[in-house]
């Protein structure tokens, strides 16, 4: 007789059978999502626009500047790893659109190098990096802080005579004041004077850069104007939010000029406005 296995039947996994979803009740639709969830997209891009619109409303409330900066340019003053660029970055994040920029590079004589209203500030990035001097800068040797000063206040007045009477800021990279050759001596009256007169006609003026003797003679000249100072290269930040802070704080002038004494200006600046 032939003995028969018989398979022994595996269990088979039981299965709940899913819920089925039990219709609402008198044909009524599922809940709505709160209101709020609802109204999510809308309300974030209602922030996005009124942060953009507080921020320019903040902008066109700040009070509007006349930005000069002026670079050493000599020798010496090139010799100083990356000062003119960080000097341009410095002053780029104070700027803002409604500003003017004035760009100034000296060494022996200045020269402009820019001037014009600012309306992108990350389109001047491109102005940034270390310039090669003009061909008419550094013809001879030296630096001279008067004439650059001198350029500066026909920069200011040239401004004020378009009708710009937005208080001035004067950033300056000055590295030293080497003799010019055929030149007199660096004259201090006449540097006080025309600092005077920058800040007279609503400015503020910081150097940056000058170290030992030199660094020591503009903090005798400049000690009695509260709104010039003098700081190391290496507070270059410090030196550009004291000096567009305080420069922000003025008011526009009621008048386009104020005329500086005549032994301020030299031969070639303009005639005072009457």
């Amino acid at each position: 007789m032939r003995n028969h296995h018989s398979r022994l039947s595996q269990p088979t996994p039981f299965y709940a059978p899913a819920a089925a979803e039990s219709p609402a009740p008198n044909g009524a639709t599922a809940p709505e999502p709160p209101l709020w969830q609802q109204f999510r997209p809308m309300l974030g891009a209602a922030f996005v626009v009124f942060t953009a619109i507080t921020l320019l409303v903040q902008d066109w409330q700040t009070q509007s500047l006349l930005v000069i900066m002026a670079d050493d340019l000599s020798l010496s003053g090139l010799a100083v790893p990356d000062a003119v660029q960080q000097h341009c970055h410095q002053v780029l994040k104070q700027i803002k659109t409604g500003d003017h920029l004035i760009k100034l590079g000296y060494a022996d004589r200045p020269e402009t190098l820019y001037d014009a209203p600012v309306q992108n500030t990350i389109g001047l990035l491109r102005t940034c990096p270390n310039p090669e001097p003009p061909g008419t800068i550094g013809r001879r040797s030296g630096t001279s802080p008067t004439e650059m000063l001198e350029a500066v206040l026909i920069a200011l007045e040239s401004a004020r005579v378009r009708g710009n009477t937005d208080p001035v800021v004067v950033s300056i990279w000055l590295q030293d004041a080497e003799p010019v050759p055929g030149d007199p001596p660096l004259d201090w009256e006449r540097f006080q004077a025309q600092v005077d007169t920058l800040t007279t006609n609503n400015g503020v003026v910081t150097f940056f850069g000058p170290t030992g003797e030199l660094q020591q003679n503009l903090k005798i000249h400049l000690k009695g104007n509260p709104q010039a100072e003098v700081w190391p290269i290496t507070a270059l930040d410090n030196s550009t939010t004291w000096a567009y802070g305080l420069a922000r704080e003025l008011s526009p002038l009621s008048t386009p000029w104020t005329a500086a004494p005549p032994e301020t200006l030299g031969s070639e600046t303009p005639a005072p406005l009457p």
